[in-house]
C-alpha cells in the first residue's frame, strides 16, 4: 500500500511541473555583427516575461566568438563570456546569469569575435524565459 501512495506521489509531481522542460520558453533566431578581436554591443534586445529565466544560446554560423549578456539600459550588468568555438552548429550553452534575471528584464547580447575577418556576422538560435 506505501509503495504505491509513492508511486502516486512520484507520478504527480512529475505531470505538474517537476520535469525541467520549459514550458514558457521563448525562442528565436539572431544574427548580429562582430568586429574582429573588439567586443560589439548589439542593438537586438528582448524582454524576459518570466521570473529567474535562464537565457541560453547556440551558434548556427559564424566566427568563434565569446558572447554574454548584458541588461541594455545598463551595461554595468551584465554575466561573464560564454565560449563558442568555430564548429557551427555549436551545442547550446547556458549564458552566466551573475544570479537570477527579473521578470520584465530587457537584456541584449555583446560578442566578441575571435575571428581571421575584420568584420563579420554570426547567427544562433536563442532561448531565454527558462527556469
Amino acid at each position: 500500500m506505501k509503495r504505491s501512495g509513492i508511486l502516486v506521489a512520484l507520478v504527480a509531481v512529475i505531470l505538474l511541473g517537476g520535469t525541467s522542460i520549459p514550458a514558457l520558453a521563448t525562442t528565436t533566431t539572431n544574427t548580429g555583427n562582430v568586429v574582429q578581436g573588439q567586443w560589439y554591443w548589439g542593438t537586438n534586445n528582448w524582454t524576459t516575461t518570466t521570473y529567474a529565466s535562464n537565457i541560453y544560446f547556440t551558434k548556427t554560423d559564424g566566427p568563434e566568438i565569446d558572447l554574454e549578456w548584458y541588461k541594455c539600459s545598463d551595461r554595468t550588468k551584465h554575466g561573464s563570456p560564454v565560449h563558442f568555438e568555430n564548429a557551427d552548429p555549436t551545442a547550446q550553452k547556458k549564458l552566466n546569469l551573475s544570479g537570477t534575471m527579473a521578470q520584465g528584464t530587457t537584456f541584449c547580447l555583446a560578442v566578441y569575435s575571435y575571428g581571421n575577418n575584420a568584420t563579420d556576422t554570426y547567427t544562433g538560435q536563442l532561448v531565454y524565459d527558462v527556469f
